[in-house]
């Protein structure tokens, strides 16, 4: 199983009572790696050799240490000391109110998303057709929490993460995203990237976050004037975002399946793009070079998907969602999604 040690900190505090794991460190460690069979707590030094299942009592000072620990890390903040990771795990470190000079040291084997917990949210506009894909996406890819939103909503549920999926939103009547641009749940989504919230648009998203003004530029028609379903290739253009930060420098065969994903913008907006790091995705070869021949809308500059300036909102043309299964033959887009919780 896999342990975790509180070393030589027991002594230095006061008494505080007794507890038990489940009344404090098993939430922490549920939430943090789910309890399989074999699983222990190791207190050697802290507790005189003292080991414990995660429902059993522990006496004395060990228990407020346990449960002063959890609570500060299931908060992600206030005392915790997030330190770099490390081959054997993450490893935090916090200051006990009791003592001072006492220090609990917390060493967690490293799992995939076993500390970035995020709660995803996937709007559904009238005329969504990829909304129910990008949650099953989610899902699969990430083991985090998703939640259907709906158009009239006035509440994003707590959701960290929100998503403007692909579609026909409102039928693309006047420009495509132009209506949808004025859902209920869009001035939530507004608020919510004002604040630092990450949202991100894919396909209709993204033509409803440039129409939103959420993302520079715009998306027109495409230089053929026909609807283009293919598999294309793109490659990161910036590794500097949560989006693209874990990627590879290579081509990933990632779906598009749009009219209107010309990407367009005045000359003063694309160079601003550019100075600024902002443009996540070029279109390219298989090979990963950046040709017209692998545009295949005709997009500026070959850009398949931009951020905005504080980086936290994000719009793309190619659909990951539809990369992301066995079934599908194509795992690059799942690359994508899981690179949303690495950290």
């Amino acid at each position: 199983g896999v342990s975790t040690c509180f070393d030589g900190v027991c002594d230095q505090i006061p008494p505080q009572g007794s507890g038990s794991f489940d009344g404090g460190y098993a939430r922490l460690w549920k939430e943090l790696h789910p309890p399989e069979a074999g699983d222990s707590i190791s207190c050697d030094e802290a507790c005189d050799g003292l080991r414990a299942g995660l429902s059993a009592p522990v006496a004395g000072p060990a228990a407020a240490c346990i449960r002063c620990l959890s609570d500060s890390v299931l908060r992600l903040g206030g005392a915790v000391e997030s330190k770099p990771r490390t081959p054997q795990g993450i490893n935090f470190v916090h200051a006990h109110p009791c003592c001072a000079s006492a220090r609990i040291s917390l060493t967690l084997p490293h799992q995939p998303h076993s500390i970035y917990r995020m709660k995803f949210g996937v709007i559904t506009f009238p005329g969504s057709n990829c909304d129910q894909d990008l949650i099953r996406a989610l899902r699969g890819s990430t083991g985090q929490e998703v939640v259907n939103l709906w158009h009239k909503d006035h509440d994003l549920q707590g959701c960290d993460f929100v998503f403007l999926p692909g579609g026909f939103s409102y039928g693309d009547y006047l420009r495509t995203g132009a209506i949808a641009r004025f859902s209920p749940i869009m001035d939530e989504v507004i608020a919510h990237a004002k604040r630092g919230g990450y949202v991100m648009g894919i396909c209709n998203g993204f033509q409803i976050l440039t129409e939103a003004r959420l993302l520079d530029g715009a998306l027109i028609r495409n230089t053929s004037c026909s609807f283009i379903c293919e598999n294309v290739y793109i490659k990161p253009a910036t590794f500097n975002t949560q989006l693209t930060e874990k990627l590879q420098d290579k081509a990933y065969k990632i779906p598009i399946a749009h009219g209107e994903g010309n990407f367009y913008c005045d000359e003063d907006a694309l160079k601003f793009l550019e100075d600024k790091d902002q443009i996540l995705f070029r279109y390219c070869d298989a090979k990963g070079k950046v040709t017209d021949a692998a545009n295949p809308n005709g997009s500026l500059k070959n850009i398949a998907g931009i951020c905005n300036i504080r980086r936290n909102v994000f719009g793309m043309m190619p659909h990951p969602e539809r990369a992301a299964s066995d079934i599908l033959a194509n795992l690059d887009g799942r690359a994508l999604i899981e690179s949303l919780i690495a950290g």
